[in-house]
């Protein structure tokens, strides 16, 4: 039981990171759809400026503010320029999937996976082992929902995509609140991304698999409340871990890549067949 409970904990805690991003983004009346790409190219640069640097937490640091500041850029064009948040969260993703392809392909001679360093990764434990990076995301990702729900500033940020009027009248921008919350977004997507490299001391092509929608979905299968996002990727965690457990066990003779779907199967059921709270008139 304790084994459970560990995996499941190790497990959802980047997707914990995801939510929480995905979360505050849609405070603001904007989906963050851009989260698949930023994972991916948190990842591919995490993993590259780890072998260029030696150091995992300069590859964490890289990784992290060059993501968060290409989100910011497009974010403060999409706000100024009126274009439409939805499409440009897409361009972000096909950029990811460019940027990627380019630099792999240049700098390692191949876009498929790359295994070949992963001695570079093992030689710190502390980051390769699973445990203090999963603390670090639950740390973090409890600071901040928290910091949401008690802070003035929080109370703003969840009205300001519901009520922008309200902010606007007591002289707040809330372009601001969009810019903060599509940055706190690409952040946490990036860590995510960095501690799947982490965890397989290689990088994956596609590595968040999904992930990014996932969470998106857990915010409305959760009401877009912190508590019950979190509740919901913990489900998603535990279907995900019994899927990995019995991929090897050949039940009924069934292909691996069923027990794969499983998880989003899972995910795509409990969106449909949430309970409607809406008051009928």
């Amino acid at each position: 039981m304790n084994n459970l409970l560990f995996s499941i904990f190790i497990t959802a805690a980047p997707l914990v990171l995801i939510g929480t991003g995905a979360l505050i983004s849609e405070y603001t009346g904007t989906l963050a759809v851009f989260i698949d790409g930023i994972i991916n190219l948190g990842s591919f640069l995490c993993f590259l400026f780890v072998l260029k640097t030696g150091s995992p937490i300069t590859g964490m640091l890289f990784a992290t503010i060059i993501c968060t500041l290409i989100v910011f850029g497009i974010c403060y064009f999409t706000i100024y320029t009126k274009a439409n948040p939805f499409l440009t969260g897409l361009g972000i993703n096909f950029l990811s999937t460019g940027c990627i392809s380019f630099l792999s392909q240049h700098i390692f001679k191949t876009t498929s996976v790359i295994t070949n360093y992963a001695s570079t990764f093992t030689t710190n434990k502390f980051f390769t082992l699973p445990t203090p990076l999963a603390v670090m995301a639950w740390i973090i990702s409890a600071s901040i929902l928290i910091f949401v729900e008690k802070s003035s500033w929080g109370t703003h940020l969840k009205i300001s995509g519901s009520d922008s009027e309200v902010l606007e009248a007591r002289g707040l921008n809330t372009k601001k609140y969009i810019l903060t919350s599509w940055s706190i977004a690409a952040s946490l997507a990036a860590f995510a991304g960095c501690i799947y490299t982490f965890r397989l001391s290689a990088f994956v092509p596609n590595i968040a698999s999904g992930r990014g929608w996932i969470a998106l979905s857990a915010v409305f299968i959760g009401r877009k409340k912190g508590w019950g996002t979190v509740i919901v990727l913990v489900l998603f965690a535990l279907v995900d871990y019994a899927t990995t457990a019995i991929q090897g066990t050949n039940i009924g003779n069934l292909s691996p890549t069923i027990f794969l779907s499983l998880p989003y199967i899972a995910a795509l059921l409990l969106f449909i067949f949430q309970p409607n709270t809406k008051k009928r008139s």
